[in-house]
């Protein structure tokens, strides 16, 4: 099973500008304060990786739907969430266009 290197969310949840996480496969713990993004981070890999079968995408990042979890002060033009998994050049994503795979492969390994 191939493990996350990268974690990538802009304008998401708790998150209004770009965040940034690098695993390279490793273990992640997460602990902080309340409201600190950890429930954002666990939301937005739940929000991507069921995105295959119900890619709620439109709705998740459209500021108008009632299910917006677009973070309210972002100024980000196309909210997103992108994983990297380890030993791959692939790039998963979810943003209001959708679930989308760059470049695309023809059996996900998600």
């Amino acid at each position: 099973m191939a493990a996350i290197s990268k974690i990538r969310i802009d304008g998401f949840k708790a998150f209004p500008k770009e965040f940034e996480l690098v695993l390279n496969g490793k273990n992640l713990l997460m602990y902080g304060e309340n409201g600190s993004g950890k429930s954002s981070i666990y939301y937005a890999l739940h929000a991507l990786l069921q995105s295959q079968y119900h890619d709620k995408g439109a709705i998740y990042f459209d500021k108008n739907s009632p299910e917006s979890i677009v973070n309210k002060d972002t100024t980000t033009a196309e909210p997103y969430i992108e994983i990297e998994l380890e030993g791959s050049e692939t790039k998963y994503r979810l943003s209001k266009k959708g679930y989308e795979e760059f470049p695309h492969q023809p059996i996900s390994p998600l």
